[in-house]
């Protein structure tokens, strides 16, 4: 792809964002820019113009750069809104700091149907297997004791989102702890979630408690709570609750008999 093109439009969830980046002096810094998102996100862009842009990201020039001070902390504007559906931004960012902007993106685009959430999660017959637990509960531990045959899909961030009346993974773009596996923007049905407990055996155990459920996965979700209001977490405890594939996993660092394991569910 042409990195002085004024127009990039990403495809992640199935959601279309168009970057349009406007003309501006500092045309290496634009160039470096563009060339910068291009690499980092190469799986996630489409060639052709989409059907439908659900969140349209525009890039100026702003030679005044704002900082606030409020007593100890110091932040700059990275965004402002111009409609619910567009933000408008700036060339002086970085990566980093455009990555949270889409991240916050997709957390709007996700409120009625979808989470974003913290997850490991690798590919069996089709499907995603997801795991989910607090910090050091083993996330990344278990997707590489299964990776040598099942495919890591996710090491830190993924989605989750209903599309007509079923649940899918997509993977993100983000930068993730292990980011040594493939991404793509393709969706995958959702097999099984479990919920990880390092042990000194490996076993699996059905739970059927939906309300234990959701305060499990309540705790692992990317939330701002400028969108996710009263209304927005009755959507989310609707679409955990229509998955019924719930499992705790008791799991040691043998291998062989992790694999073993998963080969018979």
């Amino acid at each position: 792809m042409n990195i002085f093109t004024d127009i990039i439009y990403l495809n992640i969830s199935g959601f279309s964002i168009k970057l349009y980046f406007n003309k501006t002096e500092q045309i290496s810094l634009r160039k470096k820019f563009q060339k910068e998102i291009l690499t980092s996100f190469n799986k996630f862009i489409t060639k052709s113009e989409p059907k439908k842009v659900n969140f349209k990201l525009y890039f100026i020039e702003k030679k005044n750069v704002i900082i606030t001070n409020n007593k100890s902390l110091t932040s700059i504007q990275l965004y402002k809104t111009r409609t619910d559906h567009t933000f408008i931004t700036y060339y002086y960012i970085s990566l980093i700091q455009f990555t949270l902007i889409i991240r916050y993106i997709l957390i709007r685009l996700l409120e009625n149907n979808g989470l974003l959430i913290h997850v490991s999660a690798c590919l069996k017959d089709g499907k995603t297997y997801i795991f989910l637990g607090e910090s050091g509960a083993g996330k990344s531990t278990i997707v590489q004791l299964l990776k040598l045959k099942y495919p890591t899909l996710a090491d830190d961030i993924g989605i989750i989102k209903e599309e007509n009346n079923t649940l899918y993974f997509y993977q993100t773009p983000f930068i993730e702890r292990n980011n040594l596996f493939n991404k793509s923007s393709k969706r995958y049905p959702l097999g099984k979630i479990f919920f990880l407990r390092k042990t000194k055996y490996c076993r699996i155990t059905r739970i059927d408690n939906k309300e234990h459920i959701i305060q499990k996965i309540i705790s692992q979700i990317w939330m701002d709570r400028t969108v996710y209001k009263k209304e927005g977490l009755v959507i989310l405890f609707n679409i955990i609750s229509k998955f019924d594939k719930y499992y705790m996993l008791s799991f040691t660092k043998n291998r062989a008999q992790l694999i073993s394991l998963f080969e018979n569910i």
